[in-house]
């Protein structure tokens, strides 16, 4: 004869084994959309890890600063102009494509090589806002990359320069464009990198993916508007590598000192629209290649 329990699991009864269901409010895709950006905005700077994923960002976000902080101390005893806000980043490049380079890198290889993707689309939470909320979180640490350096200029200048209330406006109208310069610079370059780091899990290769480029790019275009001395080359050179671009829309679009006799010559507007069109062209890669990750 068959003992009771037996005969309760031949009839598939469920049993109640103490759970309790949820009967809180569903915060829905929003909710998850914000949740994800800050988390990726910590991962971008290592907080809530370990101390040895907090060496590399913070290591460059000191070396962005202290030029700056350098100058804005000099500015503020001697009294004197130093450097400007528009070309800062330009002169820093090297260090804004390392910080690139090292965190847009793990943001995607990380996602990509312990395949936690599934975990995000397991709720309403779409592949495009995934790769959307990486781009912001990037961009965003790219701002206060290169952004903290303009603040603290613009401190010294206040402190040295800043002798009445027209000052302080004219000084918060020359900061505020160097911001949206560097809102624009932070958006195009943020979407090159991720686009270039997502094709590939392993992260060695992803740094790769960002710094070679980078560094061909760079040197030949450099020697083309060198040996073109401010000729019709060199402003056409210049729209082919990503910090003399954005360079030059930042003096046509937002009156940016110029760094380079060459950029952007005669060709200001084509420079805002290659801008414009390199930052869709690569937001639209990443889209692509998030749509088409095998999960």
């Amino acid at each position: 004869m068959s003992s009771p329990r037996s005969a309760a699991n031949a009839m598939g009864v469920i049993h109640d084994i103490g759970y309790q269901p949820y009967t809180g409010p569903r915060l829905g895709r929003r909710h998850l959309v914000g949740a994800l950006y800050a988390y990726r905005l910590r991962a971008v700077f290592g907080l809530s890890r370990s101390g040895r994923y907090k060496v590399v960002p913070y290591f460059l976000l000191t070396l962005m600063c202290l030029p700056a902080v350098v100058s804005a101390a000099v500015t503020t005893i001697a009294h004197i102009q130093g450097l400007q806000y528009g070309g800062y980043a330009y002169y820093l490049q090297v260090v804004a494509v390392l910080f690139l380079a090292a965190q847009a890198s793990q943001l995607v290889t990380t996602d990509l090589r312990f395949r936690v993707l599934p975990l995000y689309f397991s709720r309403p939470l779409s592949r495009s806002d995934c790769a959307l909320t990486t781009l912001g979180a990037m961009a965003t640490g790219m701002v206060i990359l290169m952004g903290a350096p303009v603040i603290l200029l613009y401190a010294g200048a206040l402190l040295g320069l800043v002798h009445g209330p027209h000052d302080v406006l004219v000084e918060t109208g020359h900061v505020l464009a160097g911001l949206a310069g560097v809102l624009l610079s932070a958006l195009v370059l943020s979407a090159l990198a991720l686009a270039a780091t997502s094709f590939s899990r392993r992260r060695a290769f992803a740094v790769l993916a960002v710094i070679a480029p980078y560094l061909v790019i760079a040197s030949t275009v450099s020697i083309i508007e060198g040996v073109s001395r401010g000729s019709a080359a060199g402003s056409v050179a210049g729209l082919f590598s990503p910090f003399d671009l954005l360079q030059g829309a930042q003096i046509w679009l937002l009156g940016a000192p110029r760094v380079f006799p060459a950029v952007p010559g005669p060709l200001g507007p084509l420079y805002v629209l290659v801008a414009a069109a390199t930052l869709a062209a690569a937001a639209g890669v990443l889209l692509v290649r998030y749509r088409r990750i095998d999960l």
